[in-house]
């Protein structure tokens, strides 16, 4: 997980620069259809928030997964965590090791349970915001692209031109057919659970685990501090650490593969 989030990462960075080129050189249509790439590499990469938001919230709760072995009988959060990564899984074959729980998951609440999930079947658990993420769309609103345009413009100081009565004639002239398909198809998808299910609720929903804002944001800080030490480590400590972090995400998937195949004995 940690070399897919970094490489990701690094394209959406060269991306940005490469689209901030563009506008600087006056080709906004240009512009226009990469940002299109962009944005499904951000959303691949929230994709990779959640993940590891819900295979810590397994962890949390595996004494509960391991003593069900019908996923009715689960509580509402965690049968929504082990539904969102078999869905991940059928959508993310950079990460095998989602692959590993998909099977163990199969194998524990039968097949049924994983095609409900991975096919979007009514009935299903996945997290809408999951769904967001990896759910291939065809186009994406011309609003949202120019809102990404705007964003890139003013982090690289970029004076686009476009203001007021221009805006709404961009709007107007490169509207296409289809382009609010990206929110018509995430309502028709999400069921009645999903939209009840809102993210305020979700952190009330286990006392023990924390928001999913803070856990975000202690991250966000960890690399700070992570990026500001590191000025101060050795060779030595560096390699180190390149080694040791991409494994992080893994031995986390594997002590879940292990407690299940022990249960399951």
């Amino acid at each position: 997980m940690s070399i897919q989030r970094n490489r990701k990462e690094s394209i959406i960075r060269q991306s940005r620069a490469d689209i901030a080129e563009l506008l600087q050189n006056g080709q906004f249509n240009n512009a226009r259809y990469r940002v299109v790439q962009l944005y499904l590499d951000q959303q691949r990469l929230c994709a990779y928030d959640k993940i590891e938001h819900f295979c810590i919230h397994i962890m949390t709760n595996i004494s509960h997964v391991t003593r069900q072995s019908c996923w009715q009988l689960l509580r509402t959060d965690v049968g929504e965590a082990i539904s969102s990564l078999v869905f991940a899984a059928s959508r993310c074959g950079e990460l095998p090791e989602l692959h590993l729980l998909r099977n163990l998951f199969k194998q524990r609440f039968g097949s049924e349970f994983e095609r409900v999930n991975v096919e979007l079947h009514p009935g299903n658990l996945v997290n809408c915001q999951m769904k967001q993420h990896l759910i291939h769309i065809k186009l994406v609103p011309e609003d949202l692209k120019l809102k990404l345009i705007t964003e890139i413009a003013k982090e690289y100081n970029i004076h686009l031109g476009l203001h007021g009565s221009e805006v709404q004639d961009y709007r107007l002239y490169n509207f296409e057919p289809g382009t609010e398909v990206l929110d018509m198809e995430v309502q028709e998808i999400c069921t009645v659970n999903d939209e009840n299910w809102t993210q305020e609720n979700y952190s009330h929903v286990h006392q023990r685990l924390p928001d999913y804002n803070n856990v975000v944001a202690k991250l966000k800080a960890h690399k700070t501090e992570h990026k500001v030490g590191q000025k101060g480590r050795t060779p030595a400590a560096k390699r180190l650490l390149i080694i040791v972090l991409p494994f992080c995400f893994s031995l986390v998937i594997l002590i879940i593969a292990r407690v299940f195949k022990g249960f399951s004995k």
